[in-house]
Formats: C-alpha cells, sequence, structure tokens
C-alpha cells in the first residue's frame, strides 16, 4: 500500500515555481516558453519539470507570428553548444496517461538552431517526437553557409510502445557538425540509433537545448514531466 501511495504521490501536479520566467536546469538559465498559465511549466519536486498544454495554449511569440503551434517548453537559448565537441545528454521522461495525442507533430525534446543572419527559419538539427505511441528522432542537416529552404528531416530511429506513467532514461552522445557529426542513442540502456552522420547547420553559434511541449494545434491536454537533466562535454 505504501508502494502504490508513493507511485501516486509521482504523479500528483505541482505547483512548484508556477509562471516564474526563468528556471535552473543543470545549472543553465532555462527561459520559460509557454502560455501564461500556472499549469504550463512547475516543479513538483526538486530537479523534475512538469509540462502541460491545453487547447489553445500558445506562447506569446507562437500567437504573434501566426503559426498555430501550442508549446510549454524550457530553452537554454542563453547558453548553445559548441560546434565539433562531443557532448552527452542525460534525462528521463514520464508522459502522464491521458487522451492518446492527435497532433500532426508533437516535440517533446529538441535541440534549437542559433540561425545566422539571411538564414531560412531552421527546422531542429536533432528532435525526439512522439508519434502516436512511438518515440522517433529525427535529425536535419546542410552544410549550406546561408541556407534558404529549410532541409529535410532524416528519421533516425524509432521506438514503438511508450507507455504512459512510467519513467524513461535517455541518454545520447552528439557532435554536431553539418557534415561529419554524430549521434549515438540509448533508451533505458539499449542501443537505439548510432552512426557518423551529418547534423547540424553551418552556423556561427551552436544550437541549444530546449524541453518539454512543443507540438501543432491539438484538442486534447497533454501532460510530460522530465527529471535529472544533465549536459556534459565528453573529452576527445
Amino acid at each position: 500500500m505504501r508502494a502504490l501511495s508513493a507511485l501516486l504521490a509521482c504523479w500528483m501536479v505541482g505547483s512548484g515555481a508556477a509562471n516564474a520566467q526563468e528556471f535552473r536546469v543543470d545549472g543553465r538559465i532555462a527561459n520559460r516558453h509557454a502560455a501564461d498559465v500556472p499549469y504550463a511549466i512547475t516543479t513538483p519536486f526538486p530537479g523534475q519539470f512538469r509540462f502541460e498544454v491545453r487547447p489553445g495554449d500558445q506562447w506569446s511569440v507562437d500567437r504573434k507570428s501566426g503559426t498555430g503551434a501550442e508549446r510549454a517548453e524550457l530553452s537554454l537559448d542563453k547558453d548553445p553548444v559548441r560546434i565539433d565537441v562531443r557532448y552527452r545528454v542525460s534525462y528521463e521522461i514520464g508522459i502522464e496517461q491521458g487522451a492518446p495525442a492527435d497532433s500532426t507533430w508533437l516535440v517533446l525534446g529538441q535541440w534549437h538552431a542559433t540561425e545566422d543572419k539571411g538564414d531560412a527559419p531552421s527546422s531542429p538539427p536533432l528532435a525526439f517526437e512522439l508519434s502516436g505511441d512511438d518515440l522517433v528522432i529525427y535529425t536535419q542537416a546542410t552544410s549550406e553557409p546561408r541556407h534558404t529552404k529549410n532541409p529535410p528531416p532524416v528519421e533516425r530511429a524509432r521506438v514503438p510502445g511508450i507507455a504512459r506513467d512510467r519513467w524513461y532514461r535517455i541518454e545520447y552522445d552528439v557532435l554536431f557538425n553539418p557534415s561529419h557529426g554524430d549521434l549515438a542513442v540509448r533508451i533505458d540502456g539499449q542501443p537505439v540509433f548510432a552512426g557518423e552522420i551529418p547534423i547540424g547547420y553551418a552556423d556561427a553559434v551552436g544550437p541549444y537545448f530546449k524541453f518539454g511541449i512543443y507540438r501543432s494545434k491539438s484538442a486534447e491536454r497533454f501532460a510530460v514531466r522530465f527529471r535529472n537533466i544533465l549536459i556534459g562535454v565528453l573529452p576527445r
């Protein structure tokens, strides 16, 4: 009975840090990109972040741009990584029980390009998306110094049967380079992709990490949690 109570307590909605505009993630400043509602991003427990999006929840920037996108994300845009440096990223993610996601696209973690002046708007060089019950890993790349077109995404891995109310550990090593990068992803310790691939853009500044919920306009409430987020440089 005590174990059951503890499990249920893990998934109770927390109210910590509601509407704060800055958070700390692994010692780094993370900015709040979400609708101005108290439930969008909270911290139920130390080191844990809860994100919730309901129909019509738009960050002010998305509302002004007219994209229709809905989101609740934390953005480490003040701390981009470097090109040609290998990083290890790890965290745990748990999707809360709820209606099936019917979004055309639903991103649960991404590396956002730091675009150079004159570049076309760029999709994430690395993204983790939920498609139905599958977790899909995409990459994008172009070595053009000033790219005017968004390059097509490449599906690198698909993990089926992602369950609700269950923690998954995601760990990956990544080196962003639009010609000669590499990526190795493990989920719950099991390799799902490893290879030398082009990944990223020929930008002066490297990409930055964003996590939470970023989706197309949808009719259902969706909530997810992240905890134990670590980003570190690996030795050469």
